[in-house]
């Protein structure tokens, strides 16, 4: 059976941030839990900003912190401050679009 998702629903994914780390990068594992946007709303909030994007996409968070390393609650303003860091930004569009992309699953006749 197939149901569709509530606007409350937020779908737990893991999501890797490519840190830098001096010269070097680390793969750092986050859960993002993720609000599921159709591709036209998904196409509006990018036009206003990925701030905007990522406030309706984001519902919640584990194993994020701040500089000092203490977990950072998920707020409107500390996903503004997480998605100014293009790496955060990447790994969460990246993982977003690994778990919800509409051609995720799609066979072609390519794949045969």
């Amino acid at each position: 059976m197939f149901k569709l998702p509530s606007p409350d629903d937020t779908f737990p994914t893991r999501c890797v941030i490519e840190t830098p780390v001096g010269e070097e990068s680390e793969d750092r594992e986050i859960v993002i839990h993720f609000r599921v946007i159709a591709p036209e709303r998904w196409d509006e909030l990018a036009r206003q900003g990925y701030t905007e994007l990522a406030r309706e996409l984001i519902g919640g968070w584990q194993h994020v912190c701040d500089a000092e390393g203490a977990p950072l609650s998920c707020t409107a303003e500390n996903v503004a401050l997480c998605v100014a860091v293009p790496y955060f930004l990447r790994g969460v569009i990246l993982g977003y679009a690994k778990r919800f992309s509409p051609l995720k699953n799609l066979r072609g006749p390519l794949d045969a």
